[in-house]
């Protein structure tokens, strides 16, 4: 019993589902957030508000009423829900803010190596799953 309860926090309740992930590449918010000078807020809505968002972002007012609605295309103003669309937008939106940082970073004069951050995302994801496979 208690296994199944420890399993149940880390899985489901300690961070979102894993269908609900992104692949986001190791470094790249630090790098963004440590540009000397710092971003500005303009810049700032720019990752946040990219152009052509379709699904507003999540945070504690919406986070878990809102998770897995997207637009519906026969009712306009109106949402329903699609896990499998839902998944598609939020990892072309995220992809969107990963390429609108980059930029931004490259037009300071930094330069990040996308390809290195996500082989060094993927090894570190890698070595956290053997960890938990280990413990349970």
């Amino acid at each position: 019993m208690y296994k199944f309860v420890e399993f149940y926090w880390t899985e489901y309740l300690s961070r979102p589902p894993k269908f609900l992930t992104v692949d986001w590449p190791a470094g790249l918010t630090e790098k963004f957030l440590n540009l000397k000078p710092r971003p500005t807020i303009r810049e700032l809505r720019r990752v946040i508000y990219p152009p052509g968002l379709v699904i507003r972002p999540l945070n504690s007012q919406n986070e878990y009423t809102s998770r897995g609605y997207v637009p519906d295309p026969d009712k306009p103003g109106w949402l329903k829900y699609d896990k499998e669309e839902y998944i598609k937008i939020i990892q072309k939106e995220a992809q969107k803010r990963i390429e609108v940082m980059i930029e931004i970073i490259n037009s300071r004069g930094a330069h990040y190596d996308l390809a290195d951050g996500l082989e060094k995302y993927n090894n570190t994801k890698l070595k956290e799953e053997d960890a938990i496979r280990s413990y349970v």
